[in-house]
């Protein structure tokens, strides 16, 4: 399917769900920071179904081209819409998808949206291309952004035994003053995942870095 074509039928889909009395309740639970159609996440899953389908989706080679359509419309669904999609081509990405993961990381971010591109999206694409982690989390590091340093924080979250933890170390070091409630539940919440598998790590970390009343609760709530 052409993707033009494909993004037009999907697009009115999603419009055809729309629900006015969800929305309002979905725009107030984020707090006011985007407009909703009220399509709820079973339904909205239930719709996207079919166009997710391999021999559905769209070539590799549109994939921004899609991504970024869907990403610039107003309502949030498309944003989740969006990232589930740039999932289902995890196999198939390279680091030249790291400028278009930049793009929808720093349009309309929102913890909604950060923490699954970080630990699903980053994560699976760092795990392929183990090369580039070095390179491009200091450059996200060095941004001064939010949002990408987050990005940094959480991409390991699947990675099990395999977390590079001196790395996650060094990420927190340098940001656990950060003023910022996300950074520091980003701290708290890789620590505690990390936990799971690495508690010793945890608590030496805990111990030897003076890190926010927030970030040591969570993190250590398993220890």
């Amino acid at each position: 399917m052409e993707s033009q074509d494909y993004l037009k039928k999907l697009e009115s889909a999603f419009r055809s769900a729309a629900n006015e009395e969800n929305a309002a309740g979905m725009e107030a639970y984020m707090k006011g920071q985007f407009p909703f159609l009220g399509i709820k996440s079973p339904e909205r899953k239930a719709i996207q179904q079919d166009y997710f389908r391999a021999s559905e989706r769209p070539q590799i080679l549109d994939l921004s081209q899609v991504i970024m359509y869907l990403w610039e419309l107003d309502e949030r669904e498309f944003q989740y819409c969006a990232q589930e999609l740039f999932h289902k081509y995890s196999k198939q990405l390279n680091p030249s998808h790291i400028e278009l993961i930049e793009d929808i990381v720093l349009l309309k971010p929102w913890w909604d949206t950060i923490d699954f591109i970080a630990s699903n999206i980053i994560g699976t694409l760092f795990q392929r291309h183990p090369e580039i982690i070095q390179s491009v989390t200091q450059q996200w590091m060095n941004s001064g952004d939010m949002w990408l340093q987050r990005c940094c924080l959480l991409f390991q979250l699947k990675y099990k035994n395999d977390c590079d933890v001196a790395l996650l170390e060094s990420f927190i070091l340098r940001l656990n003053d950060h003023p910022d409630f996300f950074i520091r539940k980003a701290i708290g919440w890789s620590l505690r995942q990390l936990s799971k598998f690495d508690p010793e790590s945890v608590n030496r970390i805990i111990s030897e870095i003076p890190l926010s009343p927030l970030s040591v609760r969570e993190g250590s709530k398993y220890l």
